[in-house]
C-alpha cells in the first residue's frame, strides 16, 4: 500500500509539470513559461501576461500550490535553465502570504476574489448596464450589493474559519484530505441572492460545528476552542480578500443575475428606470467572460515587469 501511495504522489507532484516543461523548452525558446496551480488560472492571468509583457507565454498546469513550489525547486537546480524566462503563480488560500523567490503569490485567497468585489461591480454598471455614477440607480445597485455582501460574509464566516482550521491541520499533520467542498455543499450556493434582492439563502446549517463534521465526514475533527480562535482572527480581516474565492464569485454572479433581472424590468420595484443589459452572467464562464473587468494588483505588474518586451 505504501508503494501505491508513493507512486500516486509522484504522478501528482511537480515532476509531471517539470517533464512537460523540459519537452516544451526544447521547442519554444522565445516565450515565457508560466506555471499555474490549475487549468482555470490562465483565464485570469493569460490576458494580463499578454497585454502587459506584449509576449507570448506557454502555460503549464501543476495541479496545486505545492506542485508549483516543487517544480520551481526542480528547475532552480538546473543550470541549463538559468536564462529561460519562467513565471510561477500561486494563490494565497487560507495561508499567510508566501514569499519565495521568483514565485508570485496572489494577495487574495484565489483569482476569484479579484472578480467578486465592489470595484468590478462599478465597472460592470458603467460598461454593461450603461449607468454613470451620477445616476441614482447606480447608487441603489451599489448599496444593495454592499448590504447583501455584508450579510453573505457574516453568514459564511463560520464556514470559512472551519475550512481554514482544516487547512492548518493538513499542513501540520501532513494530511492529504480532499474535502470535496464544491460537491458536498454546492446546494447552499446555487441561488444565493433572493429574487427581490432583499436577502440571501439560508446558511444556518453551515454555522454549526457538528453539522459541518457530519457533512464533511472524512475531515479531521476541529475542536471548538480551535474554531473560536480562528473566528476571532477572521473577524479582524477583510472577507473580500480572505474568504474562499469560489464562494465569493458564486455570490457575485447570483447578485448580478438578480440585478439584471430586476433592473431590466419595465416596472422595477427597486430601480427608478429600466436599463438594458444583454451580458450573460454565468458562474461556469465567469472567469473568462469577466476577466477584462477583474482587478489586477499592482504587485502583479511589478512581478511581470522584468518579462516586459522592450519597445523601441
Amino acid at each position: 500500500m505504501e508503494l501505491i501511495d508513493k507512486l500516486r504522489d509522484e504522478v501528482s507532484s511537480g515532476h509531471v509539470a517539470y517533464t512537460e516543461f523540459v519537452l516544451k523548452q526544447k521547442k519554444k525558446k522565445d516565450c515565457i513559461f508560466c506555471f499555474f496551480e490549475g487549468k482555470d488560472d490562465k483565464k485570469y492571468y493569460g490576458i494580463r501576461i499578454n497585454n502587459y509583457t506584449q509576449r507570448n507565454y506557454e502555460p503549464i498546469v501543476c495541479g496545486g500550490k505545492e506542485n508549483v513550489i516543487d517544480v520551481r525547486r526542480l528547475i532552480a537546480k538546473k543550470k541549463e535553465y538559468k536564462k529561460t524566462e519562467i513565471c510561477y503563480f500561486i494563490d494565497q488560500d487560507y495561508d499567510a502570504h508566501i514569499y519565495i523567490k521568483s514565485i508570485y503569490c496572489l494577495p487574495t485567497y484565489s483569482i476569484e476574489n479579484q472578480y467578486a468585489n465592489k470595484n468590478v461591480l462599478k465597472k460592470l454598471l458603467t460598461d454593461e448596464f450603461s449607468l454613470n455614477e451620477e445616476n441614482e440607480d447606480f447608487s441603489i445597485a451599489l448599496n444593495l450589493f454592499e448590504r447583501l455582501q455584508n450579510k453573505f460574509h457574516k453568514e459564511t464566516l463560520y464556514l470559512n474559519a472551519w475550512l481554514s482550521c482544516q487547512n492548518d491541520k493538513r499542513k501540520k499533520l501532513g494530511l492529504k484530505t480532499n474535502l470535496k467542498i464544491d460537491s458536498l455543499i454546492s446546494s447552499y450556493f446555487s441561488s444565493i441572492a433572493s429574487e427581490d434582492l432583499s436577502t440571501i439563502s439560508n446558511f444556518t446549517e453551515l454555522n454549526n460545528l457538528s453539522s459541518l463534521q457530519s457533512i464533511f465526514s472524512d475531515a479531521p475533527l476541529v475542536k471548538a476552542s480551535e474554531l473560536k480562535t480562528k473566528l476571532k482572527l477572521f473577524e479582524k480581516q477583510n472577507p473580500e480578500i480572505l474568504f474562499r474565492g469560489k464562494f465569493q464569485l458564486k455570490f457575485f454572479i447570483s447578485f448580478l443575475h438578480r440585478l439584471q433581472s430586476d433592473i431590466c424590468k419595465k416596472n422595477s420595484v427597486l430601480f427608478k428606470e429600466k436599463h438594458k443589459c444583454s451580458f450573460r452572467f454565468e458562474f461556469a464562464t465567469a472567469l473568462t467572460s469577466l476577466s477584462i473587468y477583474a482587478e489586477t494588483p499592482e504587485c502583479l505588474y511589478n512581478y511581470l515587469k522584468p518579462f516586459k518586451q522592450n519597445v523601441a
